[in-house]
Protein backbone atom coordinates (compact mmCIF):
# COMPACT_ATOMS: atom_id res chain seq x y z
CA UNK A 1 0.00 0.00 0.00
CA UNK A 2 1.07 3.37 -0.76
CA UNK A 3 -0.44 6.51 0.42
CA UNK A 4 -0.31 10.22 -0.55
CA UNK A 5 -1.93 13.33 0.33
CA UNK A 6 -3.48 14.83 -2.29
CA UNK A 7 -3.36 18.56 -0.60
CA UNK A 8 0.52 17.89 -1.48
CA UNK A 9 -0.08 18.26 -5.59
CA UNK A 10 -2.28 20.98 -5.15
CA UNK A 11 -0.20 23.53 -6.69
CA UNK A 12 -1.75 26.89 -7.85
CA UNK A 13 -0.11 29.25 -10.55
CA UNK A 14 -1.02 32.33 -12.02
CA UNK A 15 0.14 32.20 -15.45
CA UNK A 16 -1.63 28.78 -16.43
CA UNK A 17 -2.99 25.67 -14.92
CA UNK A 18 -1.36 22.97 -13.40
CA UNK A 19 -0.95 19.17 -13.63
CA UNK A 20 0.85 17.01 -11.02
CA UNK A 21 1.39 13.07 -11.43
CA UNK A 22 0.63 11.04 -8.08
CA UNK A 23 0.54 7.85 -9.45
CA UNK A 24 1.54 6.26 -12.68
CA UNK A 25 1.23 2.26 -14.04
CA UNK A 26 1.28 0.90 -17.41
CA UNK A 27 -2.44 1.11 -17.16
CA UNK A 28 -3.71 3.69 -15.38
CA UNK A 29 -2.25 7.45 -14.04
CA UNK A 30 -3.52 9.44 -11.40
CA UNK A 31 -2.88 13.29 -10.77
CA UNK A 32 -4.20 16.62 -10.06
CA UNK A 33 -5.25 19.82 -11.96
CA UNK A 34 -4.97 22.86 -10.51
CA UNK A 35 -6.50 26.09 -11.72
CA UNK A 36 -6.60 29.39 -11.13
CA UNK A 37 -9.88 31.60 -12.10
CA UNK A 38 -10.02 32.04 -15.41
CA UNK A 39 -7.65 29.38 -16.61
CA UNK A 40 -9.03 26.52 -19.33
CA UNK A 41 -7.98 22.84 -19.73
CA UNK A 42 -8.38 22.92 -23.89
CA UNK A 43 -10.41 20.22 -25.52
CA UNK A 44 -8.76 16.71 -25.89
CA UNK A 45 -9.68 13.35 -25.66
CA UNK A 46 -7.91 10.42 -24.93
CA UNK A 47 -8.41 7.43 -27.25
CA UNK A 48 -9.10 3.85 -25.65
CA UNK A 49 -9.32 5.20 -22.06
CA UNK A 50 -12.35 6.03 -19.90
CA UNK A 51 -10.97 9.69 -17.52
CA UNK A 52 -12.63 10.20 -14.03
CA UNK A 53 -12.87 14.01 -13.43
CA UNK A 54 -13.60 14.38 -9.02
CA UNK A 55 -14.02 17.71 -8.13
CA UNK A 56 -11.89 18.35 -4.96
CA UNK A 57 -11.77 21.98 -4.38
CA UNK A 58 -13.86 25.31 -6.26
CA UNK A 59 -16.48 25.05 -9.61
CA UNK A 60 -15.86 25.46 -13.12
CA UNK A 61 -17.79 24.18 -16.41
CA UNK A 62 -17.05 21.00 -18.06
CA UNK A 63 -17.69 20.96 -21.57
CA UNK A 64 -18.37 17.42 -23.54
CA UNK A 65 -18.57 17.14 -26.66
CA UNK A 66 -20.10 20.60 -27.10
CA UNK A 67 -22.33 20.42 -24.14
CA UNK A 68 -21.30 22.37 -21.04
CA UNK A 69 -22.21 21.15 -17.46
CA UNK A 70 -21.57 23.10 -14.09
CA UNK A 71 -19.03 20.97 -12.19
CA UNK A 72 -18.96 21.95 -8.15
CA UNK A 73 -16.71 20.26 -5.25
CA UNK A 74 -17.90 16.21 -4.95
CA UNK A 75 -18.73 16.19 -8.30
CA UNK A 76 -17.99 13.19 -9.76
CA UNK A 77 -17.69 12.75 -13.76
CA UNK A 78 -17.07 9.81 -15.94
CA UNK A 79 -15.65 10.63 -19.80
CA UNK A 80 -15.50 8.40 -22.52
CA UNK A 81 -12.22 7.85 -24.86
CA UNK A 82 -13.51 8.99 -27.79
CA UNK A 83 -15.56 12.24 -25.92
CA UNK A 84 -14.15 15.51 -26.38
CA UNK A 85 -12.95 17.58 -23.26
CA UNK A 86 -12.11 20.91 -21.88
CA UNK A 87 -12.76 22.56 -18.20
CA UNK A 88 -12.97 25.84 -17.53
CA UNK A 89 -12.58 27.40 -13.86
CA UNK A 90 -15.03 29.60 -13.60
CA UNK A 91 -15.71 30.12 -10.06
CA UNK A 92 -14.15 32.92 -7.95
CA UNK A 93 -11.49 31.10 -6.37
CA UNK A 94 -9.28 27.94 -7.50
CA UNK A 95 -10.57 24.87 -8.80
CA UNK A 96 -8.22 21.51 -8.36
CA UNK A 97 -9.46 17.99 -10.14
CA UNK A 98 -8.42 14.64 -9.54
CA UNK A 99 -8.20 12.69 -12.62
CA UNK A 100 -7.32 8.98 -13.47
CA UNK A 101 -7.21 7.99 -16.84
CA UNK A 102 -7.51 3.92 -16.86
CA UNK A 103 -6.96 1.40 -20.20
CA UNK A 104 -4.14 4.02 -21.24
CA UNK A 105 -2.86 3.09 -24.29
CA UNK A 106 0.01 5.84 -24.64
CA UNK A 107 0.64 6.18 -21.03
CA UNK A 108 3.72 8.48 -21.06
CA UNK A 109 1.95 10.94 -22.74
CA UNK A 110 -0.17 11.97 -19.66
CA UNK A 111 1.89 10.90 -16.92
CA UNK A 112 4.27 13.78 -16.71
CA UNK A 113 3.45 17.36 -14.91
CA UNK A 114 2.45 20.49 -16.51
CA UNK A 115 3.71 23.21 -15.21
Amino acid sequence: MEIKSVKKFMDYQDSKFTKRVIYETEESTAFVLNFMPGQKLPQHNHPGSTVYFYIIKGEGTILVNDEPKPLTEGDVVKIHDKDMLSFDCTGNGPASIYVVLTNLTNHQAFAQDVN
